[in-house]
């Protein structure tokens, strides 16, 4: 191998998001955990079939539960001072907690905030973190205009480099590549900012900065 050059350089490439996921979740609170599974049952279906009926796709809703667990009223066995000595004891203060959960993908993001309306309408009683990513070919994209920022940068240096050698820039003989992100911007949204907040308003405040994608380039030029 005769005389060459070797470089790094980095590009980036960015664009608005254009899918999101949206977390919605119902809870119920009850003595018996049969009690918060019937409950959960219904309203679950009310979500699911009034966000079917909005035109979420059947394929872009998914759900996680009922997820039921017991927990015992510590504090109010303290208020009540008593110190339980037995499983007798702690039953009178047990309680059940369930949960029903709900994962959204919305196919565009102007659409997230009439999404969210429609699951509070329908009785969810939480909006959790809202993610914002890419569709797959929109991240490939993003990968090729990243690169391609990279090697016009690693080209530029190289010719820079050859100049001040006094010597003509030959073409590349090896390039090692490797790209990073995008990222995932997150939002979250609080039940009073959902009931306060018109669809527009929200659509605003949910939508997050861009996505960047980074490629790191590595390059050898021959030097003619």
């Amino acid at each position: 191998m005769g005389r060459t050059i070797e470089v790094a350089a980095t590009g980036e490439a960015s664009a608005e998001p254009d899918i999101a996921t949206v977390r919605a979740m119902i809870r119920e609170v009850a003595d018996e955990p049969a009690v918060v599974r019937d409950e959960l049952r219904p309203r679950a279906e009310e979500v699911r079939d009034a966000l079917l009926e909005a035109g979420i796709d059947e394929d872009d809703l998914t759900s996680d539960g009922p997820r039921i667990r017991r927990r015992v009223d510590e504090g109010q066995m303290r208020q009540d001072g008593v110190e339980p000595r037995s499983e007798e004891d702690i039953e009178r203060y047990e309680y059940y907690i369930g949960e029903y959960e709900f994962e959204i993908t919305v196919a565009d993001t102007d659409d997230v905030g009439e999404t969210i309306d429609i699951a509070i309408d329908a009785g969810v009683d939480g909006i959790g973190r809202i993610r914002y990513t890419l569709a797959e070919e929109t991240k490939d994209e993003l990968r090729d205009d990243a690169l391609n920022a990279a090697l016009g940068h690693a080209q530029d240096e190289a010719a820079i480099i050859a100049d001040e050698a006094d010597t003509n820039l030959g073409d590349p003989i090896e390039v090692d590549t490797s790209t990073r992100g995008p990222g995932i911007p997150y939002a979250r949204a609080t039940m009073d900012d959902v009931a306060d907040a018109d669809v527009a308003r929200m659509e605003t405040e949910l939508h997050p900065d861009d996505v960047t994608v980074t490629a790191n380039v590595e390059v050898i030029f021959a030097m003619e």
